[in-house]
């Protein structure tokens, strides 16, 4: 038995020692890149002369210039344009982005530099968004240095490790944006015509591409055009670009005056920005319309309930269900109003169930309404009461057999890691800020420039980060938004991926130009300032 044993022992150790040596040659050329990367991109030097300025740019791949040439990064073009000014000065721009690093990574990166070589006149700062996937430093930061820390942070020091996981992301993205029918526009068999194909990449929140096939429509001339207008603006409020949204439902409205549906997105678009007597005034304008239109009735609900004016919230939640008892966001919408108005938790749940008994929701719209009825419970057993009858009320039945209550879990603990995030974000910037300014170094703290609702959050936060340490802080987020809602094409500024192409690098290298110019940060004339953000 020994010897039959033997060679399979012997098979199977010399497949573990070539796969492990194969991992560990595919790491050093990883490591290899890094270091040629990083030389490539960062010019250190340990002289600096009098008359020339440094400036530092700090962050990830954006500020690497990923998605363009190696010259037309927005460090190599920032420096272009401050050294055509007619300042005598000479500016040296150093570019120190690096692909994937989070906001520990580039605080790292930044202490090296300084212990490497002269203090620096600026430092403009681009970080955070690779935060939410890439942990180094994340179990340090909550934890503290102990070895569970120092262990699950030396993953993340793995390349191949990163590798793994960014592959394992991008296929499951790709997976999640593809359906069984095909993609939109395989062929004429699938999906048949313009609207069905933008409803199509709506549904898988492809929503520049639903855009592209509802305007195609309209070219067409089709007779009735006001779905099509209202599928644009749904794509645009659903991308958190609101005004755009509202102009092209205004024009389906001119269209056909009866499409409610129309009045109801833009009321929606309204409440989203807490413009909630302007939202109430549209989802009244579409009940004019459609009397029978639960969704207005929903909205008008939702805009009382976000100003905790509980009593009216209910009385017009009251009415949908009336108009339509089988409308389940209303009964969500009754139960969280009860709740605030009365606190009575029974009361509130037994509207909750008749939510879970009528909702035809996918799960990701079950998983926004329960957190929002969950988080608006005030005590901790009121919480541990309703994951316990979510897990065994047997009207629910279909859902945790789905994994739904895992879900829910899973969804309030990311929301809570979320925040976490965010604050370890705030203090790694914080101490990157805190630390120029111990050595008497201008900062400058910039957002990201893709214009999706997440952008727009994340862009607060920085922003928030800014004020609170009293630097300048400069909108990449609202420039490029601008710009599209003037009706330019992402694909003139971005790249497949989402980064900036050559074109949008200069976009933010003008930007960062303009407030130096503006505010006069090194004392010295540089030339017109916001000429170089326009093309």
């Amino acid at each position: 038995m020994r010897k039959k044993l033997r060679p399979i022992l012997e098979i199977s150790l010399v497949v573990t020692a070539a796969l492990l040596t194969f991992l560990l040659i595919l790491e050093i050329c990883l490591r290899i890149m890094g270091v040629m990367h990083l030389r490539s991109a960062h010019d250190y030097t340990r002289e600096k002369e009098k008359s020339v300025y440094t400036i530092l740019c700090l962050g990830d791949s954006y500020t690497y210039g990923i998605g363009a040439a190696g010259d037309k990064s927005y460090p190599r073009q920032l420096e272009g344009l401050l050294n055509s000014g007619s300042s005598k000065k000479i500016f040296k721009v150093v570019n120190l982005g690096v692909g994937s690093y989070n906001t520990t990574q580039i605080l790292n990166e930044f202490n090296g530099y300084i212990s490497k070589n002269s203090v620096p006149d600026m430092a403009i700062i681009l970080g955070g968004g690779a935060n939410y996937w890439n942990y180094w430093g994340y179990h340090t930061y909550i934890k503290g240095n102990n070895l569970f820390s120092r262990i699950s942070d030396c993953l993340y020091r793995v390349r191949i490790y990163k590798l793994v996981k960014l592959l394992f992301m991008n296929v499951a993205e790709r997976m999640e944006n593809n359906t069984a029918g095909g993609k939109a526009g395989d062929n004429g068999d699938v999906l048949v015509s313009y609207y069905e194909k933008g409803w199509h990449c709506q549904k898988n929140k492809q929503y520049p591409e639903a855009i592209e096939w509802f305007k195609k429509g309209i070219e067409e001339n089709i007779r009735d055009k006001s779905d099509y207008y209202e599928g644009i603006g749904k794509s645009y409020e659903a991308m958190g670009q609101y005004e755009e949204a509202i102009k092209w439902l205004k024009k389906g409205i001119a269209v056909n005056p009866y499409n409610s549906r129309c009045y109801h997105i833009i009321g929606s678009a309204y409440a989203q920005q807490a413009y909630y007597d302007e939202a109430i005034k549209w989802f009244k304008n579409g009940l004019k319309v459609n009397p029978l239109d639960s969704d207005c009735y929903y909205g008008i609900g939702f805009a009382y309930e976000s100003q905790s004016r509980y009593a009216e919230a209910i009385e017009w939640f009251m009415r949908g269900v009336e108009v339509d008892p089988a409308d389940s966001n209303c009964y969500a919408g009754l139960a969280r109003s009860v709740y605030g108005k009365e606190g009575d938790y029974d009361k509130a749940v037994s509207y909750l169930s008749k939510y879970l008994e009528n909702s035809e929701d996918d799960l990701d719209m079950l998983n926004v309404n329960i957190a929002r009825f969950y988080s608006s419970l005030k005590k901790d057993a009121e919480r541990s009461r309703l994951l316990g009858f979510l897990s065994k009320d047997t009207s629910i039945k279909r859902f945790t057999d789905k994994g739904y209550i895992n879900m829910l879990e899973k969804s309030l603990s990311t929301k809570s890691m979320n925040k976490a995030i965010e604050e370890w974000i705030v203090y790694d910037l914080g101490s990157i800020i805190n630390i120029c300014k111990r050595n008497g170094i201008k900062v400058i703290l910039q957002d990201y420039p893709f214009p999706y609702p997440n952008s727009r959050a994340y862009s607060h936060i920085l922003y928030n980060v800014a004020g609170s340490n009293s630097v300048p802080f400069i909108s990449n987020y609202q420039l490029f938004y601008d710009l599209l809602k003037k009706g330019a094409q992402q694909k003139e500024y971005f790249s497949s991926d989402g980064h900036c192409n050559a074109r949008g690098y200069k976009i933010m290298a003008g930007n960062i130009y303009d407030k130096i110019a503006r505010e006069n940060m090194f004392g010295c004339l540089l030339g017109q300032a916001a000429a170089h953000t326009q093309e």
